[in-house]
């Protein structure tokens, strides 16, 4: 060990007492000579055995870290596993490896105590366990109350994260796929049964579902759990018998290990853990069966979903050869590397002088059996205080004295965060003579070829520098030079921004005609962008706020006429059936429901009072409507049509359970979805829908003076009582409903759908923009090349 750490070891440990609870005074009798902060580029030869560098964010500190470690392997041919990063915590070993394994750096953590339950491996086995049983128990038509999974049985939750697992393998887009057609195959065989419901039988009986990325994780899925209940049907079965039924269908073992043996990278990395994980899985169930003879697989399941401490810590069980290790003091006492990097020496982290215990004041108890009940009451907070140094002082003295070459302190210095005292006992100094370290581009061939496109790109600041770039770029893309190697990134082929569209005419064609939901008409003209993203089924999934506006309309489709207390008793059960959690957020969500369902239960009660009658629900239509350069087909469902007793028109009706209403006096009269209704009116669905034709089709040829008006009756405001607003009925010179839906046609029949600001989303980079992430208009929807 060099004389240089054996001198800030010594500084280190001279500051803590021989004998606990003894305060211990004396200087260091071998203190480090105060040296100026050397920088990354210093040669092995010219770098002292201890030293320190400042950087400005924690960031930059995993990436010098990244950098040393670099330089050391390529440079000096210093094998990975001689290097170790020790942290005060196992909190920052997560970030640090994350870094290091981005920059090609093979890595052995410490996160030792993560629950096996909860390993990303492990997890959907476990779930994939639980709808086994639940399956089998349902075959051997058993009380599904003996051995619940869950008060509900297997819950959604399970489901989704069985599906998008890495056993699913399926995407948050696949799912909902799937989750709409279920829900449309169920609508169409006359069910009511939500999507939640019918995600499980759809695991077990493998329909034909269209979806790709959803069909092949069901498909797998089903294989999987169809030999779970196989394993769990056979004489003797245990847990370990049944995950390895699970496991060996499953297909993943050889992927996984195929993964592992390519080499270096994430991939590799993740099949390691991956591995290691189901074979403690495996080593638990064998260990519980051993221990618990007779015990089935539904207890064995109960044991480890109920771990919240990692009783079974995860070991690393296949070592990489050469690999930096990231993990704690205590972990790394009684073990040695070449070159020790001790990360994370920030002040009120390392050391962390906060007493433990103080909230159940545990730490009296063990100083009454440590030192007695008279020595223990005359210990001071101030005492307990020093203590904890003393043992920070420890750590951090374990610490230095694992290195045999070289130990680098690193630590953030900004306005915020300063380096601790420690950092100050090996690198003495004064925190305002001191300077941050630049933190250079990674040695990696990634970080290169980003650095060349990075000059590529500013050949008019800088035509030299961007010309040699361009040049050795060049040579990167000659398989000649690189001796058939593709280096990843160098090619323009695969730079994003400079790719060809892949697609550059119309979405529908040159002659079909534009299909067009009235209740969509208004986003059309608001954006055609944001109308896209929607009609494409992109938008965030919908919440428990939208699904109430669902069950409303789905109460008010099955009881049009009520009355008010069948409405309420229906809402109770259907919101048994949403499996939302028991919370106060939940009950004012039905508190809501049940107000909107009495609203709609008074409208009912009154129409008659409007002069008004029922005569279809639900209906749906299509209206051909013919334009000057594109047609449209308007398709629509309404929620009611009514007849006027009066004049025997029909109007439509519209429930709304939103929040907010349009203004009656400036947007009502021009409502592009009444507008888009009346017009469907005027071509003749009104009288078809009141005959009782299922979806029935017409061509709007003229303004006639057939409809009677459209309705939005609004249930989910703040008033006391619905609110009827009304649209009055088109006339002949009304030919700007017309062209609201001609227009709306022509804007998506082009090549590109366009972003549009209103006046209030034209100022703050978009803040009200719902799609900032695409939106050209917005800073962050802005292409890589712009």
């Amino acid at each position: 060990m060099p004389k240089d750490i054996v001198c800030a070891y010594s500084t280190v440990t001279e500051r803590i007492p021989p004998v606990a609870h003894m305060r211990y005074d004396r200087q260091p009798q071998c203190a480090p000579a105060a040296e100026p902060t050397a920088t990354a580029e210093e040669t092995s030869q010219q770098e002292p055995a201890v030293d320190g560098y400042l950087v400005q964010n924690v960031q930059q500190e995993n990436r010098l870290l990244a950098q040393m470690i670099l330089e050391k392997h390529l440079y000096e041919n210093v094998p990975y596993h001689q290097c170790a990063i020790i942290v005060r915590n196992t909190g920052a070993i997560a970030r640090i490896e994350r870094t290091l394994m981005s920059h090609g750096i093979p890595v052995s953590s410490a996160r030792t105590l993560n629950v096996l339950s909860q390993e990303p491996a492990v997890r959907p086995f476990l779930d994939a366990l639980a709808i086994a049983v639940h399956l089998y128990e349902q075959e051997q038509d058993l009380n599904s109350d003996a051995h619940p999974v869950s008060e509900s049985g297997i819950s959604t939750d399970i489901v989704l994260s069985l599906l998008q697992s890495r056993l699913g393998g399926a995407t948050a887009m696949d799912v909902r796929r799937l989750r709409q057609q279920l829900r449309a195959e169920e609508l169409k065989s006359g069910g009511t049964r939500p999507s939640d419901e019918l995600l499980l039988e759809a695991l077990y009986q493998r329909p034909h579902i269209a979806a790709r990325g959803a069909d092949r994780a069901v498909h797998r899925i089903h294989h999987v759990l169809s030999a779970g209940v196989k394993a769990l049907s056979q004489e003797g079965a245990t847990a370990e018998s049944v995950l390895w039924a699970l496991w060996e269908s499953s297909e993943l073992a050889h992927t996984w290990r195929q993964e592992s043996l390519n080499g270096e990278g994430l991939n590799a990395q993740r099949a390691h853990r991956d591995l290691d994980a189901m074979l403690g899985l495996f080593e638990a169930a064998s260990r519980y069966t051993e221990q618990m003879p007779g015990a089935s697989a539904f207890q064995f399941l109960n044991y480890m979903m109920a771990q919240d401490i990692p009783m079974d810590t995860l070991t690393r069980t296949t070592r990489v050869q050469g690999h930096v290790e990231i993990l704690t003091p205590a972990l790394a006492a009684g073990r040695e590397w070449d070159y020790v990097y001790i990360a994370g020496l920030q002040e009120g982290i390392w050391p962390n002088t906060t007493v433990r215990g103080s909230l159940l004041e545990t730490h009296k108890l063990t100083d009454i059996l440590d030192i007695g009940l008279d020595a223990a009451r005359h210990i001071t907070p101030t005492d307990r205080v020093r203590q904890t140094r003393h043992d920070e002082l420890r750590m951090f003295a374990t610490a230095l004295s694992r290195a045999k070459k070289q130990v680098r302190c690193t630590a953030v210095m900004s306005e915020d965060e300063f380096p601790s005292e420690f950092f100050d006992l090996v690198v003495p100094g004064s925190h305002e003579g001191r300077t941050t370290t630049e933190v250079r581009r990674p040695m990696t061939l990634r970080a290169l070829v980003a650095e060349l496109r990075q000059w590529a790109e500013q050949y008019e600041q800088s035509p030299e520098p961007a010309h040699h770039a361009i040049q050795i770029l060049r040579k990167f893309n000659d398989l000649g030079q690189t001796r058939g190697y593709i280096v990843p990134g160098a090619s323009p082929d695969s730079w994003w921004g400079l790719s060809p569209l892949s697609s550059q005419g119309s979405a529908f064609g040159e002659e079909a005609p534009i299909p067009m939901s009235p209740s969509r008409l208004e986003t059309v003209h608001r954006s055609p962008l944001e109308w896209f993203v929607s009609e494409s089924r992109a938008e965030a999934a919908t919440d428990a706020s939208r699904s109430l506006g669902n069950v409303v309309h789905e109460l008010a489709e099955q009881y049009p006429h009520g009355p008010g207390y069948v409405l309420e008793e229906q809402l109770a059960q259907t919101f048994q059936k949403m499996n939302l959690p028991d919370t106060w957020e939940t009950q004012k969500i039905y508190e809501r429901a049940q107000k909107m369902v009495r609203k709609f239960a008074s409208y009912v009660a009154e129409l008659s009072q409007h002069q008004r009658e029922l005569s279809n629900v639900e209906g749906s239509f299509k209206v051909f409507v013919p334009g000057k350069t594109r047609d449209a087909l308007l398709v629509g469902r309404i929620d009611r049509l009514e007849k006027n007793q009066e004049t025997g028109r029909y109007a439509i009706i519209d429930l709304k359970t939103g929040r907010t209403a349009p203004s009656q006096k400036e947007k009502i009269p021009r409502h592009p979805q009444l507008a888009a209704y009346q017009v469907a009116l005027e071509a003749g669905i009104g009288e078809k829908l009141a005959q009782g034709e299922d979806s029935p089709e017409a061509r709007f040829s003229g303004l006639t003076s057939r409809s009677g008006g459209a309705f939005l009756i609004q249930l989910g405001t703040d008033t006391k009582t619905y609110r009827e607003q009304q649209q009055e009925p088109l006339i002949e010179e009304d030919l700007w409903a017309v062209e609201l839906i001609q227009q709306a046609a022509e804007l998506i029949a082009q090549e590109y759908f366009q972003a549009r600001h209103t006046s209030a989303q034209a100022s703050g980079y978009g803040i009200q923009c719902k799609l900032p992430e695409i939106c050209p208009l917005c800073a962050r929807g802005r292409q890589v090349t712009q």
